[in-house]
């Protein structure tokens, strides 16, 4: 007995130290199943981080704690660490086990001290430096296992130290108690993030139906806005990066900014600051990318300077975009009251929670779930405005399309006689139709196709007028609309002939677009002859000339009476090309210019044909023919002639007419049937007759058409 006592009291004076300066002991019974800590802890400053537990539990540090006289302290930006110290008392005859809650996720560094009644202490480490996989419960707070044996008293002590905001929610919980609390938590969370997923997808629905970027820009917001509460609340870490604890320590300051940004974007195209309000929109464009930056630098800068950034851009930026509101309501601009409403709800919620986060507020259930409740209010509230926005643009949207339809009904009549491309170009101005005069040119690029019925005037010659008509209609309709299916439109009919124009989004569509149409239009020509064939009329032969380049469109004529149409040079080749088809036997001719336009020439089946000058011209062209509406062995029997075609232009180019006459006599011979071998032996053979200047290029000079 005497043994045992000399042990008490020397467990007594190892003790005294500590127990002399405790601070009041939570007591602890089987009835209670939570215990805020707030008022039972007492704090220690460490300014410079390095005490160690050593020497926090030695008499000269005891005295330094002081006790805490609010629930839930809130220490704000800090680069000091803390230590806080409180007791445990069992009153109950069973061991207990409790949770020891930190509900704060954003802590760098806890370390957790459990004291025994014989001065021994067992650690425990958590942190978001720290994978989360590491932490002693995986949960999206701070929480620790505490065993408390019966009767027994314990001492507690942490450490705390973060970048960012000292905030120090603690509780202890009676296990079964906390998972009932957690339940809680999952539903009203999971109602919370519900909200703000069905937000996302009914304004992208929005957003896919109406393509206002607006509703793209809030779907940004929604999101950003999101994963930060989620960094907040410490979802994020749990459930996107549980295993790069850098990045968690990151990411707050990056989706407050982001959050911002596209909180920017979408104000600006709601309210259309930059038509509305330009001196304020300049305001908001520079925010805006001051934010961009910012998400962007807090990746590489310390966390704490970023957060306060943040924070601060966090508070400014939606008074800014109240006044803007304001402007914008004085103004008129649609919808404004519902969004100065809902961003009123939230911007309250984000100050309070940021002025918490400061630690100019204390932390309470209001502080910490502030934005929650303030962005739920918002995006109900806005959802209104877009419904109420949706609604005025769609009567405003059937008045127009009600205007659009008497002037697409006045259009319609007189695209009869106009094409509609002259049409939209005459509107562009949107005067109406009435305003066009004379002399209304534009330049261009285009691509002019040329189709002419070969020897029509024998045709027509046994024909009553009536009959020419009826010819005529039956095979221009059959012409027209592989044009229009390619992109192009007919400027004019001229009897018989055809001149259509290619104007697509780019010169080599409009090229390509051409070459196409033309085929289209031997194909037609083709199901055309069998019909003509079946009532006993005769086939026809037509043929097409295709070139590119640059001509005036516009309105030639007088005040009584004016026409639309293409003028230039391009115009007059295209028209000579067209009448060269029937010396070379080809269907199809184009341009050199045209071909150059093509991603690749072998797009179509062709072959070079002639370098000559066309009647009126000046310059020489070079001519191809493109064989793809030929038969397979016509075609492959031309493409095999090409190369004694090139071989006699070699030699013609360079006056030996003799060598390039054997050239075109030989392919001759192999493909008796070739036409343009034929012209090509024929003009040679005058040639050789013929003085021809000194200065030649080897260009044919083409007199007739």
């Amino acid at each position: 007995m005497k043994c045992l006592n000399i042990k008490w009291v020397v467990l007594f004076l190892i003790l005294y130290p500590i127990s002399l300066f405790a601070s009041t002991p939570v007591l602890l019974n089987e009835n209670r199943e939570e215990y805020p800590l707030g008022r039972y802890i007492q704090l220690l400053e460490d300014v410079t981080g390095q005490l160690q537990i050593s020497d926090v539990v030695s008499t000269e540090y005891q005295d330094k704690f002081r006790p805490n006289r609010i629930n839930v302290p809130n220490l704000g930006m800090t680069d000091s660490s803390y230590w806080v110290r409180f007791d445990l008392a069992n009153e109950s005859a069973k061991e207990q086990s409790y949770l020891l809650e930190i509900a704060y996720p954003l802590h760098d560094k806890i370390d957790l001290y459990l004291f025994d009644a014989y001065g021994n202490y067992e650690l425990k480490e958590a942190g978001d430096l720290y994978p989360f996989s590491q932490r002693d419960i995986l949960h999206r707070y701070f929480l620790f296992d505490i065993e408390l044996p019966a009767l027994a008293n314990r001492t507690v002590y942490m450490r705390f130290q973060t970048q960012g905001s000292m905030q120090l929610p603690m509780t202890l919980w009676k296990p079964e108690a906390y998972i009932e609390k957690v339940n809680i938590e999952q539903y009203v969370f999971g109602l919370y993030y519900g909200v703000m997923l069905v937000m996302v997808l009914y304004n992208l629905f929005i957003f896919f139906g109406i393509r206002d970027r607006a509703y793209l820009y809030y779907v940004a917001y929604i999101a950003c806005l999101t994963v930060m509460q989620m960094s907040l609340n410490g979802f994020a870490f749990e459930y996107f990066w549980s295993n790069y604890p850098l990045w968690a320590n990151k990411s707050l300051p990056v989706f407050v900014f982001l959050t911002v940004f596209a909180g920017y974007l979408f104000s600006r195209r709601f309210l259309d600051t930059r038509n509305t309000i330009p001196m304020m929109d300049i305001l908001l464009s520079a925010l805006l990318w001051l934010a961009l930056l910012g998400a962007v630098v807090s990746i590489f800068l310390p966390y704490s300077l970023m957060i306060m950034m943040s924070a601060a851009l966090a508070i400014v930026s939606p008074i800014i975009l109240l006044l803007a509101g304001f402007i914008c309501l004085a103004k008129g601009v649609l919808s404004t009251g519902y969004y100065l409403t809902a961003w009123s709800l939230l911007i309250v919620g984000a100050v309070v929670y940021a002025l918490k986060g400061l630690g100019i507020l204390p932390s309470t259930f209001y502080t910490e779930y502030a934005i929650h409740i303030g962005s739920v209010f918002e995006v109900v509230l806005l959802s209104l405005g877009i419904t109420n926005r949706i609604s005025t643009l769609e009567r405003e949207k059937i008045i127009a399309q009600r205007a659009l339809q008497l002037e697409q009904k006045i259009a319609s009549a007189f695209e009869k006689f106009v094409p509609k491309q002259f049409v939209l170009r005459a509107g562009k101005e949107k005067k109406g139709l009435e305003s066009i005069v004379p002399g209304n040119v534009e330049d261009g690029y285009i691509t002019i196709l040329f189709s002419d019925v070969r020897s029509f005037t024998e045709i027509s010659e046994p024909m009553s007028p009536q009959e020419v008509f009826k010819f005529l209609n039956s095979y221009l309709a059959r012409m027209q609309p592989s044009i229009q299916k390619n992109g192009g439109f007919v400027d004019k009919f001229i009897g018989d002939a055809i001149m259509a124009l290619f104007e697509l989004e780019s010169k080599q569509d409009s090229a390509y677009s051409a070459i196409q149409a033309a085929i289209g239009m031997q194909n037609a020509l083709v199901i055309y002859n069998k019909h003509r064939r079946s009532v006993s009329y005769p086939a026809i032969e037509t043929g097409i000339g295709i070139h590119s380049g640059d001509v005036m469109i516009g309105t030639v004529g007088s005040n009584e009476r004016m026409e639309f149409t293409a003028i230039g040079n391009a115009v007059n080749v295209s028209s000579r090309l067209e009448g060269l088809t029937k010396f070379y036997g080809a269907k199809i001719i184009a341009s050199r210019e045209t071909m150059d336009l093509l991603p690749d020439r072998d797009m179509f089946k062709h072959r070079i044909l002639d370098w000559l000058r066309v009647k009126g011209k000046t310059q020489p062209i070079e001519i191809y023919e493109i064989l793809e509406t030929d038969s397979g062995q016509m075609q492959e029997a031309k493409i095999n002639a090409e190369k004694y075609i090139a071989m006699g232009l070699q030699h013609r180019h360079k006056k030996e007419f003799d060598r390039a006459l054997k050239y075109f006599n030989k392919g001759l011979k192999l493909f008796p049937k070739d036409e343009a071998l034929k012209f090509h032996c024929k003009t040679c053979a005058q040639l050789l007759k013929d003085k021809v200047e000194r200065n030649w290029d080897g260009a044919i000079d083409m007199k007739s058409k």
